[in-house]
């Protein structure tokens, strides 16, 4: 899966969609190729927090040219923020780690983070990312 837990240049950070503002089919419809072409990742945002050196911010942002506000949208960063390269690197395998995959293009409907049909209260606590198949 491509494009997965990088980070962008500008702010040195992942952005992920938290669950509590969102869902699968919603962040999978919400990047800039069609649909069809994502994966949508997902992962517990304990689990990442465990993670030596990372931090998980809620970061709304603002709307974009075609994009709307996105009340969802969190950074995973490095701490300290100037890191070098190498510790995302060696976090990155981590992070891959504590997610997996929750939406499939080909097969339509997402599978909840918490195992039970409805997502119940742990997917407020968790994190999804798009992923180009």
């Amino acid at each position: 899966m491509t494009g997965a837990f990088k980070l962008s240049p500008e702010d040195k950070a992942m952005s992920v969609d938290w669950c509590r503002y969102s869902t699968a089919n919603r962040l999978q419809r919400s990047g800039r190729k069609p649909a069809s072409e994502y994966y949508v990742l997902g992962g517990k945002v304990g689990a990442i927090r465990a993670i030596p050196n990372l931090v998980v911010e809620h970061s709304p942002q603002p709307a974009m040219g075609q994009f709307g506000e996105n009340r969802a949208h969190a950074s995973v960063m490095t701490e300290p923020r100037d890191a070098p390269e190498n510790v995302w690197s060696e976090v990155r395998l981590r992070v891959a780690d504590a997610f997996r995959k929750i939406l499939d293009p080909e097969e339509g409907d997402s599978v909840p983070l918490t195992g039970s049909e409805d997502g119940g209260a742990d997917c407020a606590e968790s994190l999804c990312q798009l992923s180009l198949t």
